[in-house]
């Protein structure tokens, strides 16, 4: 039979092992505001230069990070949280819209965020929040096609095993919405 807490054997046994000592906390990083990013439409006037055949729209599509930039380019030009905020002021009677990093930049805001993805799968299943994360990349990309169409191919990541669901939506979301010539997706360990 097991010794219950209050026997003098149970402890005798405790007291032999060494005290494991403070706990570690870990404090998480939180994010900040960290001032407007102005549109840079400079990589999008190049990539008209160039032409759409040679040249596309690289976004990494990732569950804590959306990363966007030119497929002539090294780097991303711009990296942002795929969230968004929108919510009703009151004293104003407006309706205001956040995305990516503006979202940090009114406290109210913060309290109405929502991410794009399912915590922990890597799968996009807020539409509407992806929807406004595309929009603030396109505009801070500084495309402006006729009609609000996106005249460049995308190639786009996707996490592994991607649901056909997750696939049809966003395919519906980049020719419907933005009308896309066309897109292409892998695997971000591919890619690299």
């Amino acid at each position: 039979m097991a010794p219950s807490a209050t026997s003098p054997h149970a402890t005798e046994v405790l007291s032999g092992r060494p005290e494991a000592g403070p706990a570690k906390i870990y404090p998480v990083k939180e994010a900040h505001f960290e001032g407007y990013q102005a549109p840079q439409p400079d990589g999008y006037k190049k990539a008209q230069q160039i032409g759409s055949d040679n040249v596309a729209i690289v976004i990494d599509n990732g569950s804590s990070a959306v990363r966007a930039g030119w497929s002539f380019e090294d780097n991303p030009r711009f990296t942002i949280p795929p969230v968004m905020a929108k919510y009703r002021d009151r004293k104003l009677g407006k309706t205001f819209a956040f995305a990516g990093s503006d979202v940090y930049a009114d406290t109210t805001a913060r309290g109405h965020m929502r991410s794009a993805f399912e915590a922990g799968s890597g799968v996009v299943c807020n539409w509407d929040v992806m929807e406004y994360v595309l929009d603030y990349l396109f505009l801070k990309l500084g495309i402006d096609g006729q009609n609000g169409a996106i005249d460049m191919p995308i190639v786009m990541t996707e996490t592994l095993a991607n649901l056909p669901y997750s696939r049809k939506s966003m395919n519906e979301i980049l020719f419907e919405c933005y009308g896309a010539p066309s897109v292409a997706y892998g695997v971000d360990a591919l890619f690299s």
